[in-house]
């Protein structure tokens, strides 16, 4: 099986998302579908009742209003037992509420993943240092992925300290070395792979662009693909409940 690790699966036609579905599972590939606020985490979980697909529900810190959790309505989200974890959440520096603002709001989605034992997927832009430190309080207690991972091997080793894996997308296709280097650090064991497709900006879902992924990291990590589909598929075992 592959897993693409991060698509925004509300934000497709509706008409679409059948055959997208259909077309995944005859190819094998598990979507992990992430959402960006209360309003799409619901549609998100209508679509997991209707096609059996894993989702997320979370609070992007782009669509965050205010830094208080309206956590009640996520839990109300929680009780249905479809979700399989809290995301997409995080930090992000150049867009949304004050960054300290967004570090309270994300301590609460944090202490709503614990309290549930719920992996995260997490967010993050120009805004690392803060991330880990918060990251901090919660070792040990929280698991997830950092989603569209392009950043530095030292970066990488410290999100994976935090038991974090690496969630990568279509940048390794262009083999930058500092990513190339994370990834090698990382190992076949800290890494999820991801589309982040969401129709408005990716245009329709391309089933094969996940499978380049896999097949550029297992060159670049000297495995042979289906070793590392074998990898991750485990390594993506803490988002299956």
């Amino acid at each position: 099986m592959l897993l693409d690790a991060h698509v925004h699966l509300s934000l497709f036609p509706q008409e679409q998302i059948p055959t997208l579905i259909d077309r995944a599972r005859e190819s094998h590939l598990e979507l992990l579908c992430v959402s960006c606020d209360l309003e799409d985490s619901r549609l998100n979980l209508k679509l997991a009742a209707q096609y059996g697909c894993r989702v997320l529900i979370g609070l992007h810190p782009w669509f965050a209003t205010s830094p208080h959790l309206e956590r009640a309505k996520f839990e109300e989200l929680l009780s249905g037992g479809i979700c399989c974890g809290i995301g997409e959440c995080g930090l992000d520096a150049r867009q949304g509420l004050p960054v300290l603002q967004q570090l309270t709001l994300l301590r609460s989605l944090l202490e709503l993943a614990c309290d549930c034992k719920l992996p995260v997927n997490l967010h993050v832009r120009h805004a690392h240092n803060e991330l880990l430190t918060l990251l901090r309080r919660f070792r040990g207690s929280l698991r997830g992925c950092v989603h569209n991972f392009t950043f530095s091997a030292e970066l990488a080793q410290a999100y994976r300290r935090e038991h974090m894996l690496l969630s990568v997308g279509h940048h390794l296709l262009f083999r930058h070395q500092r990513l190339c280097e994370s990834v090698r650090l990382a190992g076949p064991e800290g890494l999820l792979f991801e589309t982040d497709a969401d129709f408005i900006h990716s245009g329709p879902y391309k089933i094969d662009d996940i499978a380049c992924l896999y097949e550029a990291a297992a060159s670049l990590l000297g495995l042979k693909t289906e070793v590392l589909e074998r990898i991750v598929w485990d390594n993506a075992a803490i988002f299956r409940k």
